[in-house]
């Protein structure tokens, strides 16, 4: 899979990495996404002591689709609580190229407008009020974990302008979101980047790592 070679540099690096899986559309619909990856958290949570990790340690990470559904999982209680977990069991949160608003905008560019405009609304049943409720920026509050969202400069148009009105979300909440904006990296850039020794996006990731441990 495309996300292993992100595993194996951070194992290399002393990081233990569960790939998850999910449901995809069609055949399934939103919300079997989120709530397989909130069941694959609650897995880990309560398996990685038995190999070698803490339980109190776990973050949720992801790039683009994954990314929005980490942040969707660490924001909004709902998909955790059948697991008898909230967002505060969960250590912090990485986005690489994270839709974080799903919603149309009125300047019509927004990642919803994009959504709508192709097949991707499908998975959401083309309903506006889910897509809406399916953004993580609808959910921020002070239960959010600690956050970096990363960007690729020349990434989809819509994603720098969402994280930064998602970080003075969190910054109202009193909570903390990083935004980066990485020179040159366009959308499958920023996640490549994860794989080079002195790439900016992996150090970016490793320093935030870092400063939550």
């Amino acid at each position: 899979k495309s996300s292993k070679p992100i595993a194996d540099k951070l194992q290399s690096l002393g990081y233990g990495c569960a790939l998850v899986s999910h449901r995809l559309s069609p055949p399934d619909v939103f919300p079997a996404h989120a709530e397989d990856v909130a069941s694959a958290f609650a897995w880990v949570k309560s398996n990685i002591a038995a190999r070698g990790g803490d339980p109190q340690r776990v973050i949720l990470a992801g790039h683009s689709s994954g990314a929005h559904l980490s942040l969707l999982v660490a924001a909004d209680p709902r998909y955790l609580a059948p697991h008898h977990l909230s967002p505060s069991d969960v250590l912090a949160v990485i986005g690489l190229s994270s839709p974080v608003d799903l919603t149309r905008h009125p300047d019509g560019h927004g990642y919803g407008d994009v959504l709508l405009g192709g097949p991707g609304a499908d998975a959401f049943r083309r309903d506006a009020a889910l897509m809406k409720d399916a953004s993580p920026a609808e959910h921020v509050s002070k239960s959010l974990p600690p956050t970096l969202l990363l960007v690729g400069e020349r990434d989809l148009p819509m994603l720098e302008a969402d994280a930064r009105a998602f970080a003075r979300k969190a910054e109202i909440a009193g909570r903390t979101v990083e935004v980066a904006v990485l020179p040159g990296k366009d959308h499958m850039g920023v996640a490549r980047g994860m794989t080079g020794d002195q790439d900016p996006v992996l150090v970016r990731v490793l320093e935030f790592l870092k400063k939550i441990n």
